[in-house]
């Protein structure tokens, strides 16, 4: 299944970027200054890192779309798409992710499927005790038989009713309670033995179950819609169209784990009319070698993976360059419009409660650590598994323009053969133009100096990437 602004086949490159703080590596050395010109790998780098310093997020981990995701799905584009293509392309940006151990793209929310539904078979839910049962009993008799509870709260309103000027319905009204904590002892001790019968069942739950059953319990309910993709569940999975039949992905009009950008429309509708622009700038001046590293590396400041896969179609060259190995004099990168908004997730992912309690399990649930350590899901500190990042906020760009003087000319004549109908892919970090019309009228090249300039006029918006929330 593929996003509605990315129906043509572009050369791929993903790249996750992990706080140094979660990387086992041994430090490396700082002392030698990186040679310069950089590589247009570094300064995106350097660009990112920087834009996310004004959210205070430039230590984060950063998850980078590559290339960027044209958004179609909000802003004056929406409204010619149906709810189900919108929520298509909202899930396929949302939810795919790459995964540091692996390099590959992921499903976040299929992970964590899998996940609970493998801790279920570890530790299915206990059967009931004979204490349990015996407390069971004493619960319901004490709170819900007709002459225990009910009785004396259905008595004890209409009492107060009887004598109060503003008569009530429910026995929560504060007054009736103020009213009934020294004029109707009979309810007030009715209320209180359900209470000691309620908290005794509770305990009795616990001792059989284990003090996290709940979560467990939370986490297999909750999951459990997304295993069928027939059925809608509000807030816990949407519908979409404009899906393929790519074996192993979701079909036409299945129903897929829910996710939203709630204010992602209102900003690109706002950008899109001129208003609420707060323009950013990144020149090679402002790069550092020191406030950027590898996953390989230990320090301050943002980790890299790159991912590159090649693909076909219009616009791509068979002999494009790694962005890790083409070299620059000049590096500049501009937005009209940047924002990073936060991504909301369905019911279905309870923000890594029932990992928690899978990690440190109680006496009733030690078999689900094992669960738990696998690397498919969340391994180890000092090897977190696929599941150990989930994205929680969307670096959102608007007209981006760009200004890069190459070192070697080959690579200015490279990139001019990348360009085609599909837009303008550059080294699989940026592609642009693609749905916004003709690169012609917004891109030249200088090959007296060797640079190249872009400006997108288009209306697109750029999904850059996403922040993301570590486990570890």
């Amino acid at each position: 299944m593929t996003s509605n602004g990315s129906r043509r086949s572009w050369l791929l490159a993903a790249f996750l970027l992990a706080a140094s703080s979660h990387v086992s590596a041994a430090p490396a050395t700082r002392d030698t200054p990186q040679v310069t010109p950089h590589t247009i790998q570094d300064y995106t780098m350097g660009a990112i890192q920087s834009f996310l310093a004004a959210w205070n997020a430039q230590d984060a981990v950063f998850n980078v779309k590559g290339p960027w995701t044209s958004i179609d799905f909000a802003g004056s584009s929406a409204p010619q798409l149906s709810e189900g293509q919108i929520n298509n392309d909202v899930f396929q940006s949302c939810d795919n992710q790459a995964d540091r151990a692996t390099n590959k793209t992921i499903s976040f929310s299929d992970g964590y499927k899998d996940f609970v539904q493998d801790l279920n078979k570890a530790v299915p839910a206990p059967a009931p005790s004979q204490k349990m049962n015996d407390t069971a009993a004493a619960m319901q008799t004490a709170c819900y038989n007709t002459s225990t509870l009910p009785a004396a709260r259905a008595a004890a309103l209409n009492t107060y009713n009887s004598i109060s000027s503003t008569p009530v319905t429910n026995a929560s009204d504060p007054n009736f309670l103020q009213w009934a904590d020294t004029g109707y002892p009979d309810y007030i001790n009715a209320y209180t033995a359900c209470q000691q019968a309620t908290l005794t069942y509770y305990a009795a739950f616990d001792d059989n179950n284990g003090d996290d059953s709940g979560v467990y319990t939370a986490a297999r309910t909750n999951v459990q819609p997304l295993l069928d993709s027939s059925v809608s569940h509000p807030g816990i999975n949407m519908p979409i169209e404009g899906a393929t039949s790519t074996p192993g992905l979701p079909s036409e009009g299945a129903f897929v784990a829910y996710y939203s950008i709630p204010t992602l429309n209102s900003t690109l509708t706002a950008w899109q009319a001129g208003s609420g622009l707060s323009p950013v700038n990144f020149t090679n001046a402002q790069y550092s070698s020191n406030t950027t590293h590898t996953t390989s590396e230990a320090g301050i400041g943002l980790g890299f993976i790159f991912e590159e896969i090649f693909g076909e179609g219009e616009g791509s060259n068979e002999q494009t360059h790694s962005s890790a190995d083409v070299s620059s004099l000049k590096f500049e990168l501009n937005f009209g419009g940047l924002a990073l908004l936060d991504v909301s997730q369905g019911i279905w992912f309870d923000g890594y409660r029932v990992a928690r309690a899978a990690e440190n399990p109680d006496a009733q649930h030690q078999q689900a650590k094992p669960v738990f350590s696998d690397p498919k899901y969340f391994g180890s500190q000092d090897k977190p598994g696929s599941l150990a990042l989930y994205n929680t906020q969307a670096l959102i760009g608007f007209k981006p323009s760009w200004t890069i003087q190459f070192t070697d000319s080959h690579q200015t004549d490279d990139t001019s053969k990348s360009e085609g109908e599909a837009g303008l892919s550059i080294f699989g970090l940026f592609d642009i133009g693609g749905w916004g019309g003709s690169t012609s009228n917004t891109t030249h090249y200088d090959n007296s100096t060797n640079t190249l300039t872009i400006q997108d006029n288009s209306n697109n918006a750029y999904v850059i990437g996403y922040v993301q929330t570590p486990y570890y």
